[in-house]
């Protein structure tokens, strides 16, 4: 799979999130600010693409919550 520029980018926006912050509590996030802006989520990404960063989302803060816990 080839990610464009502004998929990257988009991609390098969650991961900054998430360093900042252990993980990311709700995906619903990534459709508010600052992930809603050039473009958002829904059409930047087809909805295979979506699925995965979603789960790989969730498994990093149930992995983040569970070690925490």
């Amino acid at each position: 799979m080839r990610f464009t520029q502004r998929q990257i980018n988009f991609v390098h926006k969650i991961i900054n999130h998430m360093e900042q912050n252990g993980y990311m509590e709700n995906v619903a996030v990534l459709q508010k600010s600052p992930f809603d802006k050039p473009i958002s989520f829904l059409k930047l990404f087809d909805v295979r693409t979506r699925t995965a960063l979603m789960k790989a989302i969730n498994d990093v803060r149930e992995n983040a919550v569970t070690v925490a816990g």
